[in-house]
C-alpha cells in the first residue's frame, strides 16, 4: 500500500511511456517468486505496488482523455469490471496452486506474464507507429 500511494505522485512522469511501468510489474512479481526472507518479499510487494499505484492513477484519465463522450462512462466502468475480473481469475488461480509445494512462487510469479505480454504488445505496437 506504500508503494501504490508513494509512487502514484510520481506517475505524472512516467506517464507518456508505458514500458517502466510493464517492467515494475514483472520485476516486483520475479522478486516474489525468487524471495527467501521477509524481507525480499517486501520488497518484490513494493515494486509491484509501484506498477499498481501508477497504473490505477494513469488508466483512468487516459480513458477519461482519449474516449469519445458517448461511450466515456461505459469504458471506465468497463476498466473497473476488468479489474475486477482479475482479481476473481487470480483467486481461481490461487485456488489451484494452493495444494501445490511451493505453489505461492507460482501464484506470484505468474504476475509477471501480463505484464510482460503487454510490454511486447506495447513495442511492436509501438514500432508500427512510429512518433
Amino acid at each position: 500500500m506504500l508503494g501504490t500511494h508513494g509512487y502514484s505522485a510520481f506517475t505524472s512522469i512516467l506517464a507518456a511511456n508505458y514500458r517502466p511501468r510493464c517492467l515494475l510489474f514483472a520485476i516486483g512479481a520475479v522478486l516474489q517468486a525468487a524471495a527467501y526472507s521477509l524481507a525480499q518479499m517486501a520488497v518484490g510487494r513494493l515494486v509491484v505496488g509501484f506498477g499498481v499505484g501508477s497504473a490505477a492513477m494513469v488508466v483512468p484519465l487516459y480513458i477519461a482523455e482519449i474516449a469519445p463522450t458517448n461511450v466515456r462512462g461505459r469504458m471506465i466502468g468497463l476498466n473497473n469490471m476488468s479489474i475486477t475480473g482479475g482479481q476473481v481469475v487470480s483467486y481461481g488461480i490461487g485456488a489451484a496452486f494452493a495444494h501445490v509445494p511451493h505453489g505461492w512462487r507460482y501464484m506470484v510469479g505468474l504476475g509477471a506474464v501480463p505484464a510482460i505480454i503487454l510490454g511486447c504488445c506495447l513495442y511492436v505496437t509501438k514500432s508500427f507507429f512510429p512518433p
